[in-house]
């Protein structure tokens, strides 16, 4: 994310509606999302988030909101504010669970970073 979040462990709590839902009326809702620091680099921060609810685009609408927009984050920032430049939205899921829609077992999925992510991280380093 953009800078270096003031608190480093928190909960981003507020209610919420994305770019699309504000066209179609849609009502605000709660977003929940717990959020700690694991690095600060020069200009942004790695950051680790778990979102509580499920809100479309929550991670996005929140972090920018508090003005700490994901790097690449081009739909609720501009990238001309951003001290580092990163060609996509720089968000990554590492870890998934779910259930199975068909047999209704629990999958649970552990991701690697993506290799652009990795290389970008060694270079800031």
């Amino acid at each position: 994310v953009k800078g270096l979040p003031e608190r480093r462990i928190g909960v981003l709590e507020e209610y919420i509606v994305d770019t699309e839902g504000k066209r179609f009326g849609e009502k605000p809702k709660l977003a929940k999302t717990f959020y700690k620091v694991i690095k600060g680099y020069r200009g942004f921060s790695l950051i680790e988030l778990e979102p509580i609810t499920g809100r479309t685009n929550q991670l996005r609408i929140q972090l920018a909101n508090v003005g700490h927009p994901i790097l690449g984050e081009r739909k609720y920032a501009f990238g001309k504010d951003f001290p580092v430049n990163f060609k996509r939205l720089a968000l990554h899921s590492f870890y998934l669970q779910f259930t199975h829609p068909v047999s209704k077992d629990k999958v649970n999925l552990d991701l690697d970073l993506a290799s652009d992510m990795k290389t970008f991280l060694e270079k800031a380093s």
